[in-house]
């Protein structure tokens, strides 16, 4: 399943460079995408654009408030991609 995430994210942020920056970290680092506290933040729908893509994007705001109120136990890289510096 991770790999298929995986796809789906690079699918969604193609073309979009920071975007695919982020996703290319995010999935390199391979950690969060097995941790299913992680991936239920990770929402995906097909491409309206061809109707067999799938796509996947992070919920990014909700991680953060899952981590703020304790929820979503923190990693060090976690903490490190949703704080600002």
């Amino acid at each position: 399943m991770t790999g298929t995430i995986a796809t789906a994210l690079r699918a969604a942020a193609a073309g979009l460079h920071h975007s695919e920056a982020g996703t290319g970290l995010l999935v390199s680092h391979g950690g969060l995408l097995h941790r299913d506290d992680f991936t239920q933040f990770v929402h995906t729908a097909t491409s309206i654009s061809d109707g067999t893509t799938l796509l996947a994007w992070t919920d990014w705001d909700a991680v953060i408030a899952a981590l703020d109120s304790g929820q979503l136990p923190a990693s060090a890289v976690l903490t490190e991609l949703t704080t600002d510096s």
